[in-house]
């Protein structure tokens, strides 16, 4: 009514029929505008940003990898760009980067029971496929952590509808280190054959070494097979050699895929070198060629138990992944990066054997298998959170092998040079116990973290301790304070008990459920939390442990950040005494000019 009666008011509008049916349609636009605008907005901009035909190929084949990505289990690089991480497989024997070439183990020459996949091999076993005939492409890499596998995609436009995929993946056997293996799969949805090019190289780089052909036959009635066979001395910078010899198999340089078909080629390039020598030793030369031939047969009188190399693989990573360490990436104040911290782990791990998956009698593996309970004493000292050096950014191959050096004296110097000594699976073990400065002794297990810089949530899974299980998460409330909550799996009848800082309170029996405990500060300080079988021990901890103070530690984190942020009492009474004496000297002033000697003046002067 009140916009009608303006209306009225502008003269000529309600003049004529023709202005009130125009102004009733502009009425009826804005309207229709109104309601449904932002859902034609909406449409246009999906249709704008709608994927083209190769980026949702792509999409679909790393779908899979979304969840492993989120988890920082996985690194996932889009295009042809440099990787955000080295995308490096290894298995402590033989170490490959894509692109790069192939490494192998070398001793310290100060601590020669440490190795490093440190010598650069001058001979790159890679096989480079391509489609050819099709040149419009777009690819993505991804290397997966959990199971040490370098993955590439590649998708091919063949029309508006159709895309070609090719995927590659490259990893260094666990169970058979002697083995560098490449799986290539390809999957041609169209009507018509397509060929895929493939390359390897043909010469080395190095005068020590020569390529030759192989030729093997295993029966009568299989053709003879043909490998490239690189034998010869590689150099180490201190002077001395190593004999090595590789064979990988000839590919042809055309292989053909039907149409509407998916085929997948397995190559395995097997690699074996001597210890360092002084020089060029014929005798051990023809030993690793030996060793070369010998699995060249085994390989293929495996026969159909070649499919499964990748399954075997990737299993002995799942089981060597069997303890772990989670960091929440919203809360890494004062500690490394999640990723930094899973990217560090796999390299090291990567770079150290893995005994405990080898083929071998269960005999040896028994005795490996006390080997890791051998755990007293490790991790001694404070935990490894604040050394950024065991935490790096890694930008080429050579920081993995420093890094893993690092990691290996480190943990050996600090009492776990038993774990070490086990491989893969101890050393992760002893990783994850310098993280959270926990440390196995004796009689028990105590988590010294540095209550300091607990602002964090940090969960340890399936450490291993007393032929049991222990879980133990530090979740920070929404007020600060930090909780740990704790529990055990165990295959044996075995009862652990526990108590917080200082044992002040009576022992608690831990089972599979959740025990919540309160993170408490000494003064001295002391550990946050003891584990131990009996019960006996943790009660006498309590008359042993002499502390003046118990305190929480979201008391602690105030206090200190007083103590670091905050200005000495002094100071403030100092500042205070000056206000208040300058206050006094303005108070003087004033009663002076009005009431005192001041004032006279004034009058004085305006009496006159």
């Amino acid at each position: 009514m009140w916009i009608h009666n303006r209306l009225k008011s502008v003269p000529g509008v309600f003049s004529s029929t023709w202005a009130r049916r125009m102004l009733a349609i502009l009425l009826a636009v804005c309207l229709v505008i109104w309601y449904i605008g932002p859902s034609l907005f909406d449409m246009g901009r999906r249709a704008w940003n709608k994927p083209d035909l190769l980026s949702i190929c792509l999409n679909d084949r790393l779908a899979p990898w979304l969840h492993a990505a989120q988890e920082l289990d996985a690194v996932v690089t889009q295009g042809s760009s440099t990787p955000h991480q080295i995308p490096f497989v290894g298995n402590g024997r033989i170490g490959y980067v894509p692109g790069e070439g192939l490494y192998i183990a070398t001793p310290d020459r100060d601590n020669p029971q440490y190795s490093s996949l440190t010598l650069k091999v001058p001979y790159d076993p890679a096989i480079q496929v391509a489609i050819e005939s099709l040149t419009t492409r777009k690819e993505s890499s991804l290397l997966d952590y959990k199971h040490g596998l370098f993955h590439k995609y590649i998708c091919y436009k063949k029309s508006e509808t159709l895309a070609l995929f090719l995927e590659q993946k490259v990893a260094s056997h666990r169970t058979k280190p002697s083995f560098l293996v490449q799986e290539l799969r390809v999957e041609n949805p169209t009507t018509s054959p397509i060929l895929v090019s493939s390359k390897q190289s043909s010469s080395v780089t190095s005068d020590t070494l020569s390529l030759q052909t192989l030729s093997i036959s295993f029966d009568e009635k299989n053709p003879l097979k043909e490998y490239v066979l690189v034998s010869g001395s590689v150099a180490m910078p201190d002077g001395r050699v190593i004999m090595l010899a590789l064979a990988t198999p000839k590919v042809s340089e055309i292989l053909n895929i039907d149409e509407k078909s998916a085929f997948t080629f397995t190559f395995v390039t097997t690699v074996h070198y001597s210890e360092p020598v002084p020089m060029a030793d014929k005798n051990k030369l023809e030993s690793v060629i030996r060793l070369v031939k010998a699995d060249i047969k085994e390989y293929f009188l495996a026969g159909p138990e070649n499919s499964n190399l990748l399954v075997q693989h990737k299993a002995a990573w799942i089981k060597i992944w069997t303890s772990g360490l989670h960091l929440d990436p919203r809360k890494g104040l004062h500690i490394p990066h999640p990723s930094i911290v899973n990217s560090s782990m796999y390299y090291v791990l990567s770079s150290v054997q893995a005994p405990l998956h080898l083929d071998g009698t269960d005999v040896v593996k028994k005795q490996l298998a006390q080997q890791l309970r051998k755990q007293e004493n490790c991790f001694s000292g404070h935990a490894t959170t604040h050394a950024n050096n065991l935490w790096p950014t890694v930008k080429q191959e050579s920081d993995i092998a420093e890094l893993s050096h690092l990691w290996q004296l480190t943990l050996s110097k600090r009492g776990c040079a038993p774990l070490v000594a086990a491989g893969a699976d101890g050393m992760l073990e002893a990783m994850i116990l310098s993280f959270g400065g926990l440390q196995i002794t004796r009689d028990h297990l105590a988590f010294n973290g540095d209550p300091d810089i607990l602002r964090s949530n940090i969960a340890f899974h399936d450490i291993r301790y007393n032929n049991s299980r222990v879980n133990l998460t530090i979740l920070m409330e929404e007020d600060g304070q930090a909780t740990m909550h704790v529990s055990v799996d165990s295959s044996s009848n075995v009862v652990l008990y526990a108590c917080e800082a200082g044992c002040l309170s009576e022992p608690v029996s831990l089972t599979s459920s959740v025990t919540e405990f309160s993170v408490k500060v000494t003064k001295p300080l002391t550990s946050l939390l003891y584990i131990a079988p009996s019960r006996r021990h943790l009660l006498d901890l309590k008359k042993t442990i002499h502390v003046k103070e118990v305190i929480r530690h979201l008391d602690h984190l105030e206090n200190l950040s007083g103590a670091k942020t905050g200005l000495p009492p002094v100071f403030w009474v100092s500042i205070a005494f000056l206000i208040g004496l300058f206050h006094l000297f303005l108070i003087k002033l004033i009663y002076n000019e009005v009431c005192g000697a001041g004032a006279a003046r004034t009058s004085s002067k305006y009496s006159a």
